[in-house]
């Protein structure tokens, strides 16, 4: 018994020691996961990436550095079992996550809505998206749902540039296995060149240890098999829409342009030739057939900036008689976009166009950061500190 007892009290010695050497490491921060029997280290975190095994086991992997060396946890566990993303911030932010029962597409068009926020372009910046989301009452502090019957639209680009993809596009998941298709995500071109493995806009945390998370010797490879169809982010990504309608809104990443528009091509058709295609590089798709290279190019409707100014040599900014055809074309009262960044959440052609991609801030509770808060038919630019100003 004895033995025993002293045996015990070596062991804590030894797990003290261990844990108080961690805390020497140039002031990390860590806690321990027990429900995965590791150590997640909250220094330039990274993950979780989650690849779907079978039906009942999915595989994590997370990353931590330690005196600027890299360090990788893999797991396998029940995909019913729960587990923690990180945001890599000043906070140490924690999410609580559990995976989704099945993926699915929301619906094209959905009819009027009285309460919709709508973000874009948050590239990464996850204090800016927590801060907007907070402040303005859509999430609480454990960051779960309480905008009641409202929708929350992203107009696409979560991905790369930002050091916190991973936690904003778990938060979106997060909300949208709450609230289902309240919650609506759309192809940005990022998403896009992230799925054909296009790495140069990445941050340079994951870019630099792409190939040892996958394994791979090739950074573009390893980031297409970090979002492909076996990683459940890269599945729920691949159900994206391009355009929705919702109400009398039309919501769209980039602008539909003259030429998109003369396709005459159904917002079902294009959400599922978007679908289907999401993975492949767009200077491939566009050698394909004409309306590809529109649909797929500087013509289509994720990089089209011709609503919001003039792009280079290849076209003028779009005319108030062609910026109405398209709004008569969808039978829209207003069209949302991201994409070209702005100064301020604001109106254009006649306070029928509102462009939301501003310069979102690395901080919290920034007045620097801003989306759309639209209220039973009033529109407000909101700030990451609460206030709220209509356009």
């Amino acid at each position: 018994m004895k033995n025993i007892k002293e045996k015990k009290k070596l062991g804590y010695r030894r797990l003290f020691l261990f844990l108080g050497l961690l805390m020497l490491c140039g002031g990390i921060y860590f806690y321990l996961d027990l429900d995965n029997l590791s150590i997640n280290i909250t220094k330039n975190n990274d993950g979780p990436f989650v690849f779907n095994l079978n039906k009942n086991e999915i595989k994590i992997v997370k990353t931590h550095t330690i005196n600027d060396s890299l360090q990788i946890v893999r797991y396998k566990q029940n995909r019913n079992k729960a587990f923690n993303c990180l945001v890599d911030n000043e906070d140490n932010d924690v999410l609580k996550l559990s995976l989704m029962d099945s993926l699915k597409s929301n619906p094209n068009t959905i009819n009027r809505v009285d309460s919709i926020f709508v973000m874009s372009d948050i590239h990464g910046c996850a204090n800016a998206m927590i801060s907007l989301l907070q402040k303005n009452k859509i999430v609480d502090k454990n960051f779960n749902w309480i905008f009641g019957n409202g929708h929350l639209v992203m107009v696409g680009d979560v991905t790369d540039r930002g050091k916190n993809t991973m936690a904003c596009l778990w938060l979106l998941y997060k909300l949208q296995k709450q609230v289902g298709e309240r919650v609506h995500y759309l192809f940005g071109n990022h998403e896009l060149m992230t799925l054909y493995g296009r790495y140069s806009y990445l941050n340079e945390k994951t870019k630099s240890s792409l190939k040892k998370i996958m394994k791979v010797d090739s950074k573009s490879k390893a980031l297409k098999e970090m979002f492909s169809e076996k990683s459940e982010l890269g599945n729920w990504i691949r159900k994206c829409n391009v355009i929705e309608r919702i109400g009398g809104l039309l919501f769209v990443h980039a602008g539909i342009s003259k030429d998109f528009m003369n396709l005459n091509i159904s917002l079902d058709s294009i959400n599922k030739i978007y679908q289907e295609n999401c993975d492949r590089k767009s200077s491939d798709l566009k050698k394909e057939s004409k309306e590809f290279n529109i649909i797929f190019g500087r013509m289509g409707p994720v990089w089209y900036r011709g609503m919001v100014m003039d792009y280079k040599k290849y076209y003028k900014k779009m005319s108030q008689k062609d910026f109405d055809k398209v709004l008569n074309y969808y039978n829209v009262n207003k069209i949302i976009v991201g994409h070209t960044e702005v100064d301020s959440v604001s109106y254009d052609y006649n306070k029928k166009l509102i462009r939301v991609n501003v310069h979102q801030p690395k901080v919290k509770n920034s007045n620097k950061a801003q989306a759309l808060m639209i209220l039973k038919g009033k529109y407000y630019r909101v700030y990451g500190n609460g206030i709220r100003k209509e356009l």
